[in-house]
């Protein structure tokens, strides 16, 4: 408590400013470390979606050749193969699509880095008040009077 008795003035603004530059550093870091793992969340989910639209257009082949099949040998069903072929197809389209969804729903923004700035934004909204009472400590209510 002596030591801040003897600082000055500038120098108790200037170690505030410093402490409020180092937290303001702490909180970008959260944020990065917070928005790194919700971009390999959904990296993961875009391979699935990739992979989903790759085997949706195998799929579209598929029916497309089971169609022509279909067409050219009404009579006799042949086609039949490659049909259930193509619908296994979506059935597996339709799996990896809904494991992909389920990944694109757990990736979340910094959460815990919006929550500690608006616990240092809150820190610092009363910061006035405490200027006061440092500076009462500081500087004497009456200069005129001298003891």
């Amino acid at each position: 408590m002596s030591n801040n008795s003897n600082r000055s003035l500038g120098q108790i603004f200037a170690s505030i400013t410093e402490d409020i530059a180092s937290l303001v550093r702490g909180e970008i870091a959260l944020a990065k470390a917070e928005l790194k793992q919700s971009a390999r969340m959904a990296a993961r989910g875009a391979g699935l979606i990739a992979a989903a639209v790759f085997l949706a257009n195998l799929s579209f082949i598929f029916l497309l050749i089971a169609l022509a099949f279909a067409i050219a040998n009404a009579s006799d069903n042949t086609w039949t193969g490659f049909l259930i072929v193509a619908l296994l197809l979506i059935a597996i389209t339709a799996v990896l699509g809904f494991f992909a969804r389920r990944h694109f729903q757990q990736v979340k923004g910094p959460q815990r880095a919006q929550a500690q700035t608006e616990a240092t934004l809150d820190t610092l909204r009363q910061m006035p008040d405490k200027f006061m009472d440092a500076f009462e400590q500081v500087i004497p209510e009456n200069p005129s009077t001298k003891p």
